[in-house]
């Protein structure tokens, strides 16, 4: 299904097409990758019903596909929902509907970031969720307890480009932008020894990033700033480079387990994969499932689950 990332005019024939063959196929509609995490959720849930995930590739394309399924006359019995990432809210109203779910932070990543989703996932990928002992349970505490010490450093020294970006998004400029430019390895040091984190840009290297554009100035990050001041940075930073630092976190920890390494007592043959293009496959099984989620998926089930549909 990933290869089928597509433009909302082509998922909207395949739409029509599939619909006229099942109409009582439900179709869930969601960005990217981001069907690994929903998948299982949804499944388990909705596990009476027909579901049919279609992965688009950018939130343009899935707003586009709704427009465009909700004037379509021939359409009007159609059963679908959508999952939207919240971002930095610029569009929230636009969003905001009966049928969609709005993640609670920035991105799903963030759903993988919590100390309690971490420390599943060292106990997995370590241990392969097996009973083990009380020296390995104190191994895995010390890894999650790490990890959200790291965790706080390295908001510190990302706070500023998140600000950046949250400005780019609400006080939007003309010109190209890729925040995905914003690369964890070039502008943050990480001492993998100490785990300590540190800044290598300013303010002037952000805007570097988005030449066509006009410069974010100090003030305007002021009220980036307040507006991230009464937020969790957990829910509300950028999800890419908060699990590129996971990743990082993750494979090394994967190798001082390897190598019979501290905190490691002995070596750990570590057998499960992890790679950062798919990790949001590899660890939605950890992730936290929030409980607006689960109402959604419930509030869905309610409403489709004795509906009788015809094309």
């Amino acid at each position: 299904m990933r290869s089928g990332r597509e433009s909302y005019s082509v998922a909207l024939y395949r739409i029509i097409k599939d619909f006229a063959k099942l109409p009582a196929k439900v179709f869930l509609l969601v960005e990217g990758k981001d069907a690994d995490y929903y998948r299982p959720r949804a499944s388990m849930i909705l596990a009476d019903l027909d579901l049919s995930f279609r992965n688009l590739k950018g939130k343009q394309n899935i707003k586009e596909l709704i427009n465009a399924l909700l004037n379509n006359l021939s359409l009007k019995n159609l059963r679908f929902a959508v999952f939207y990432d919240r971002a930095y809210e610029a569009d929230i109203a636009e969003i905001t509907r009966s049928f969609a779910y709005v993640t609670d932070s920035y991105y799903i990543e963030n759903y993988y970031i919590g100390s309690e989703a971490v420390g599943s996932a060292i106990a997995s990928l370590l241990y392969d969720d097996a009973v083990h002992s009380d020296e390995l349970d104190n191994i895995i505490f010390g890894l999650s307890d790490n990890y959200c010490k790291l965790q706080t450093n390295f908001h510190s020294c990302v706070r500023l480009f998140n600000e950046w970006a949250w400005v780019q998004r609400h006080m939007p400029r003309p010109g190209k932008i890729s925040l995905d430019k914003f690369d964890v390895g070039k502008m943050l040091t990480i001492d993998k020894m100490t785990w300590i984190v540190t800044s290598n840009y300013k303010l002037d290297d952000l805007n570097a990033l988005a030449p066509e554009r006009k410069p974010v100035t100090p003030s305007e990050i002021a009220i980036a700033s307040e507006w991230f001041s009464h937020k969790s940075w957990t829910d509300s930073f950028r999800g890419k480079q908060e699990i590129d630092m996971l990743f990082l976190y993750l494979t090394e920890v994967i190798k001082l387990a390897n190598d019979g390494a501290s905190p490691f007592s002995k070596k750990t043959k570590v057998g499960k994969r992890l790679s950062r293009q798919e990790i949001i496959s590899e660890l939605s099984a950890y992730a936290k499932s929030p409980q607006s989620l689960i109402d959604f998926l419930h509030k869905l089930k309610s409403d489709w689950g004795d509906t009788v549909i015809v094309a």
